[in-house]
């Protein structure tokens, strides 16, 4: 099949104790949700400061270089 024997014990054990596929596939859903990074939200003032300075034509490594305020991300970030 292609897959670990792990995947596969898993599947077969939640067959077992009743469940059908598309309950593991929902619970597989579920629980990939959990992964990757995680969305970054800065604060109002800081987003506020970061547009001001866009409409003034900064780019973002002047706006992160310059250190007026402190902005919880990175250049990169934004």
């Amino acid at each position: 099949m292609g897959r670990a024997i792990q995947t596969i014990y898993s599947v077969v054990n939640k067959f077992k104790q009743g469940k059908t596929a598309l309950d593991y596939w929902h619970q597989y859903k579920e629980n990939k949700k959990k992964c990757g990074r995680k969305v970054i939200q800065l604060p109002a003032h800081e987003v506020d400061y970061i547009k001001e300075k866009v409409t003034l034509g900064w780019t973002p490594d002047v706006i992160i270089g310059r250190k007026e305020r402190p902005v919880s991300c990175g250049m990169r970030t934004l």
